[in-house]
């Protein structure tokens, strides 16, 4: 949903106006997430050569080394090769979804008033009860090979419920949320700590978050001016927001795999893990990413230093 929202302010006045093309927008999203999908990929197919969180699971070298390939490109590795489509780092498979609702987007942005945005918004709300009601694992669908079809509308709904609150927001059509920064964010990891596992709760709770609670979040985000001395910290946890989630997975296996034997603290080992994630993802954003992608965007701009990495 906050994907949905970024992308529509960053790019939607471009794309709707023609002073952007849609090969112009895929390939600058391409460049964006394409050098730490490669990171993560690497670093995702060392973890499972080494030190697999779930080694029932661990495929064999040589079906390690052709997901590595697969996940390179940010595509699902056939069911022969692996036992889930982004085994090699599975938190790609959200990804993979969000590309294509990215791609979608652009395509369709031209025609897209606020009324068929409403339609097509009601139309993927309802597809997301749906799923929760009869998929039989609530909405936790996308990541396996059993539910990957439905990852395409369980990403798209929220994807297209943040491009709703972008458009109305840019109008001026949504009501006043006073609401500050830090109110918002320990409201949202409160909403992370309830607890899964209840078929009522898995079932009812992430709808209630994806109609009402996060766009709420969104819409008082959008609207509060974060002070100067919080703009540092708020450009850092953007900055890291991305690499960590895509990092997070393969380094908390090899982590686990190399603290476990030295410390025996389930809390203190979390907390050591939690700073090396940090830590790494910093490094990565900072020494690879940000320079592979000053150097893509020259390398593939039509004009030298007009396309920057956004």
């Amino acid at each position: 949903m906050l994907s949905g929202f970024v992308i529509a302010f960053a790019y939607e006045k471009k794309l709707r106006d023609g002073s952007m093309g849609v090969l112009s927008f895929c390939r600058r999203r391409i460049i964006r997430l394409w050098p730490l999908i490669a990171l993560g990929a690497i670093i995702g197919a060392t973890s499972l050569l080494f030190a697999p969180l779930q080694s029932e699971d661990t495929p064999t070298n040589t079906n390690i080394l052709i997901g590595l390939i697969f996940a390179l490109f940010l595509l699902p590795i056939p069911a022969i090769f692996a036992t889930k489509p982004f085994q090699i780092n599975e938190p790609s498979w959200s990804l993979f979804f969000e590309v294509i609702a990215n791609f979608a987007y652009a395509l369709i942005v031209p025609i897209l008033t606020i009324n068929r945005l409403i339609i097509i918004n009601v139309f993927l709300f309802a597809s997301i009860i749906a799923i929760s009601t009869f998929s039989g694992v609530d909405i936790r669908v996308g990541f396996q090979y059993h539910t990957l079809g439905l990852g395409v509308p369980r990403v798209m709904a929220p994807f297209f419920i943040g491009v709703l609150i972008y458009r109305l927001h840019a109008e001026k059509k949504l009501p006043r949320i006073p609401l500050n920064g830090l109110f918002l964010s320990g409201f949202l990891i409160a909403l992370f700590l309830v607890p899964v596992g209840m078929r009522a709760v898995d079932m009812i709770f992430p709808i209630v978050c994806i109609g009402m609670l996060f766009p709420i979040i969104i819409v008082a985000g959008a609207q509060h001016e974060v002070s100067s001395k919080w703009v540092p910290i708020a450009g850092l946890s953007g900055e890291l927001s991305y690499p960590v989630y895509i990092l997070h997975y393969p380094l908390l296996a090899m982590g686990d795999a190399a603290l476990s034997p030295l410390i025996p603290s389930v809390s203190l080992k979390f907390a050591i893990l939690i700073v090396l994630i940090i830590g790494v993802s910093f490094a990565a954003s900072r020494l690879l990413d940000r320079p592979v992608r000053s150097w893509l965007a020259l390398r593939y701009s039509k004009t030298k230093g007009v396309v920057k990495p956004t």
